[in-house]
């Protein structure tokens, strides 16, 4: 099951702590162009991870490019392809 915000909210109102943390992302671009994203957070939280080549533009208007794996439990991980043309990209993780 994953939680949505809804849910978290939910949750919170309820007393619950997740012990939830703002993501800490890492990740280097590997020689063949791809960029894997790596972070630990609570498990299950169905995160998405958007990105845009403007880091000004609001976030409403960055791309959700999908979601991370998260193996083992608590550690999530997101492999970015590469753009033809694409310089660089900026990356969030966020809950939908």
């Amino acid at each position: 099951m994953i939680l949505s915000s809804a849910d978290l909210t939910a949750l919170d109102i309820l007393g619950y702590n997740l012990n939830f943390t703002t993501p800490h992302l890492t990740g280097v671009r590997l020689p063949n162009g791809t960029f894997p994203i790596s972070f630990t957070n609570a498990p299950v939280m169905g995160f998405v991870v958007p990105a845009s080549t403007n880091i000004s533009l609001a976030v409403t208007n960055w791309i959700v490019l999908g979601a991370p794996t998260e193996n083992p439990a608590g550690q999530y991980q997101f492999i970015d392809s590469p753009v033809a043309g694409t310089q660089q990209r900026f990356y969030r993780v966020s809950l939908p």
